[in-house]
């Protein structure tokens, strides 16, 4: 059945029932499987209700304030949804079935929820960025100070090559490149923790565990493998796996700054606020006596997330 073929008979009284169904069904979706289905039918229904009453002439703007509320609690709702239901497959087969137009947001919900993922690497990404130019001492700033060889200069653009590469899905190209970076620029350690995720990413992991053990001397440092390599591992948009690696820094070392600060980037990917504020506020913390400009950043971004987190209750 296609979603605009629903029936529109539906008196007011009928419709306020219904919302009142779609308020209990959209807050007590656990256990309820693809039933979940049934709700977003529901959704359908009631939309085009509305608009036959509103065409009647009826004042439905009550009607529409609680619906409202329904959709804010959908859409907050989405990844837990999308699970609850067995997946975005599922989803993905309901709406093939129900041809929905695109107005009707909520059969698109998976969607939804991976272009919120891709704004939040964006996101992450540039944080990633001035945590690698600030803290890292920046690759340009080398470049002025001391200057890069001509064969540095060479992997540093490929590098750059890289990263359009990954985000634009060509993961096996991406590693073709990193690969001749590396060539030019053997003891790179940020060439290394790209070349290592890629093969990662793309199933070879005994390639990448070599790749990261070459990463690893080449740092010369742990805990500074883990918070870079949780740092590249934002690119790939697993949330779980930036904890994961960021959680390994933290147990070497639960005084670093930088792995709290990292960390918080996944558990904002995973709209998880209060954990990513709690990182946040350890890292301004740590960092407030040692590393001003990471106690800069790491406060801004707590202000900027709190106001979030607020926006997100009302």
């Amino acid at each position: 059945m296609k979603a605009q073929d629903h029936a529109t008979t539906m008196s007011a009284d009928e419709v306020r029932k219904a919302i009142r169904r779609l308020e209990i069904g959209v807050v007590n979706y656990r256990g309820k499987g693809r039933e979940i289905l049934d709700v977003l039918d529901l959704r359908d229904e009631v939309e085009d209700a509305l608009a036959a009453l509103e065409h009647s002439g009826l004042d439905v703007r009550p009607e529409q304030s609680r619906l409202a509320f329904v959709d804010g609690k959908m859409d907050r709702y989405a990844r837990k949804l999308l699970r609850e239901m067995g997946g975005p497959g599922v989803l993905a087969r309901a709406r093939e079935e129900r041809q929905p137009p695109p107005d009707r947001w909520w059969w698109y919900l998976d969607q939804r929820l991976a272009e919120g993922i891709k704004r939040s690497v964006r996101r992450a990404v540039i944080t990633v960025l001035a945590i690698f130019v600030v803290v890292g001492g920046g690759l340009l700033l080398a470049d002025r100070l001391w200057g890069l060889s001509p064969e540095q200069k060479e992997a540093r653009a490929l590098v750059m090559e890289g990263e359009r590469m990954i985000s634009e899905g060509e993961l096996e190209k991406a590693i073709e490149t990193y690969e001749q970076a590396l060539s030019l620029a053997p003891n790179d350690h940020e060439v290394l923790l790209y070349l290592g995720m890629l093969y990662e990413e793309t199933g070879q992991q005994e390639q990448a565990d070599e790749t990261y053990s070459e990463a690893r001397r080449a740092i010369g440092d742990d805990v500074e493998f883990y918070v870079s390599l949780a740092q590249i591992h934002v690119i790939t948009g697993k949330a779980e796996r930036v904890i994961e690696v960021a959680n390994e820094a933290l147990a070497l070392d639960e005084g670093s700054a930088r792995a709290y600060y990292v960390r918080a980037t996944g558990y904002e990917m995973q709209n998880e606020l209060t954990l990513a504020l709690e990182d946040l506020d350890q890292a301004a913390e740590l960092s407030r006596e040692v590393n001003d400009t990471l106690y800069v950043m790491a406060k801004t971004r707590y202000a900027n997330l709190l106001e979030r987190a607020a926006a997100s209750e009302r």
